[in-house]
């Protein structure tokens, strides 16, 4: 006797939309719940398939299929922050700013006005940028980058002051 397959089924052109959000959609953790989106996901992470020939974001077909059109002002939100839930009680919509003051409230900006060492990506320190500086002529851009773990063309931007301006 043959193993039994862990692959879905084929998810059938025929199915109604209805059918194909609650395919793709884990309610295993009860109607309070995040539900994730178990398909495939966009480059934000946000629930993503395509329905009548358009690629769309899951959490607007949801409500569009449950409320109708979404006036062309307004996105869908979440209060759970969690970008593939597709938990109906968890999506409100809302202005494109009431979205980004959301977001900024409760403290998952980014980036924006966050430079230098409290920026998401930076390896450098305020002390080692001012460092850096005082190199300048006395270095190769690219012994100064092995010597600080980055690329001598970070090296060039924090010398002609590209990057790192604040200090």
């Amino acid at each position: 006797m043959a193993a039994k397959s862990s692959r879905r089924p084929y998810v059938r052109r025929h199915w109604s939309l209805a059918q194909r959000l609650d395919y793709y959609t884990d309610k295993s953790g009860g109607p309070d719940a995040c539900w994730p989106w178990t398909g495939s996901p966009d480059t934000c992470g946000y629930g993503h398939m395509r329905w009548q020939g358009k690629p769309r974001r899951v959490t607007r077909l949801l409500w569009e299929d449950i409320h109708g059109p979404i006036p062309p002002s307004l996105c869908v939100c979440h209060d759970c922050d969690n970008p593939p839930c597709c938990n109906p009680a968890h999506l409100f919509l809302g202005t494109h700013q009431a979205n980004m003051t959301d977001m900024a409230r409760k403290g998952r900006v980014r980036h924006g006005n966050r430079r230098g060492m409290n920026g998401s990506k930076a390896k450098l320190t305020d002390d080692q940028v001012r460092e850096i500086r005082a190199l300048q002529g006395t270095a190769t851009l690219e012994e100064v980058g092995r010597r600080y773990g980055v690329s001598f063309s970070t090296i060039g931007m924090i010398w002609r002051r590209d990057t790192w301006f604040h200090i």
